[in-house]
């Protein structure tokens, strides 16, 4: 069940806006670093997660802008290493959730025809 929506005054969608400018402006800032130290990049893992990340951003973007805005034009795994996938962190992800879910739905049924059935007295001595 989703939480139900709330209305985010266009100030907090400006100081969004500032933060998502000040990371590109980090990011630019850091590439022109390595590029003069001519590093030829940055040794990092998390980058498939951070990919993930940029399809969530993605996805609430669509939301703020709208079906006409060209956030649709995106393509965050497009980024990603030609060895680097995110689709197969969220199959594993999402068949470790449907394995628990799984596991939690036999368990109850198991205790429901458990108590269900009915039971023999218990014999004197």
């Amino acid at each position: 069940m989703s939480k139900p929506k709330v209305l985010i005054p266009t100030q907090k969608l400006n100081e969004l806006a500032d933060f998502l400018d000040l990371l590109a402006e980090i990011a630019r800032k850091a590439t022109g670093d390595h590029e003069a130290a001519a590093t030829g990049g940055v040794d990092m893992d998390g980058w498939p997660t951070l990919i993930r990340g940029l399809e969530y951003v993605k996805d609430q973007m669509i939301k703020i802008a709208g079906p006409a805005s060209k956030v649709h034009l995106l393509e965050p795994a497009a980024l990603l290493l030609p060895d680097q996938s995110i689709e197969k962190t969220k199959t594993n992800r999402k068949r470790k959730t449907v394995k628990v879910a799984t596991q939690a739905l036999q368990a109850a049924e198991s205790k429901a025809n458990y108590d269900s059935k009915p039971r023999k007295k218990a014999r004197g001595p």
